[in-house]
């Protein structure tokens, strides 16, 4: 780090920004591979990074290696009442149309995404746009409302995602506690499933539906998380052609260090 600009080299924690912690595009603990800078101040924040997803941990790929470019602004504007944040993204995938699913635990699955005799029919060159409204004091508590949307332009169909959320509280201090509601409708192709929310849906795209999302800050490092999915699953992920319900409670205890 240097002044306003931050390089990451090697294995690290993802850069780009998420309004209300978004995982229309990309999942909370994802991880990339590669170089990746960020200059930031009071006004902006610009992401660019160039990453190969083949070299993570449980990558079952056969065919070429997979390259990711990114690139991401967000435009930081204070208005008298609230912190506006405006954004936009290109994610463009190199070496996925034609290759093998990611992961050893998704291996003969895309995620929602299409496959044609079990390879990828798709590359993702995916553009994203969100804003994002931050509220200081609501209630007596900080309140957050966003929304973002997906379009992977290297697809002719299916391939439009959009989320929108509100979060009131924020599980900073000991003893604070938040809560979070957000819609989500994801078509197969908008973004790559196996790198987007890996719980919404059982993981990846091709459903639409609620996440009601708590957390309460009990530690220093501690967290008591509970979260109720009730989801639409698209008739292509479910292998029907009627679509299907689906309900999920997940209970979490986290220790961040």
């Amino acid at each position: 780090a240097s002044g306003n600009s931050t390089w990451k080299v090697g294995r690290q924690e993802y850069l780009m920004y998420r309004p209300i912690k978004s995982q229309l595009v990309w999942d909370n603990d994802l991880s990339m591979n590669g170089v990746n800078y960020q200059y930031q101040d009071d006004t902006k924040m610009i992401t660019v990074g160039i990453n190969q997803p083949s070299f993570a941990e449980n990558v079952t790929t056969e065919d070429d290696d997979i390259n990711l470019f990114l690139a991401q602004y967000v435009q930081k504007i204070k208005l008298e009442f609230a912190k506006l944040n405006l954004g936009a993204g290109f994610y463009y995938y190199d070496g996925i149309k034609g290759n093998t699913p990611f992961y050893v635990d998704n291996k003969g699955t895309g995620m929602g995404n299409t496959l044609v005799d079990g390879l990828f029919a798709n590359d993702y060159h995916i553009v994203e746009g969100f804003g994002e409204l931050k509220f200081k004091d609501v209630l007596g508590k900080p309140f957050a409302i966003a929304a973002g949307v997906a379009y992977n332009t290297a697809a002719d169909d299916n391939n439009f995602g959009y989320d929108i959320g509100l979060q009131l509280g924020k599980a900073k201090e000991v003893g604070d506690w938040q809560v979070k509601y957000s819609y989500t409708d994801i078509e197969e192709d908008a973004v790559l499933g196996a790198h987007s929310d890996s719980d919404n849906f059982g993981g990846g795209t091709a459903a639409k539906g609620h996440a009601i999302r708590s957390q309460y800050k009990f530690g220093p490092h501690t967290y008591l998380a509970a979260t109720y999915f009730i989801n639409t699953l698209y008739g292509s992920k479910v292998g029907d052609p009627a679509d299907a319900d689906y309900e999920r409670v997940q209970l979490d205890a986290i220790i961040k260090f």
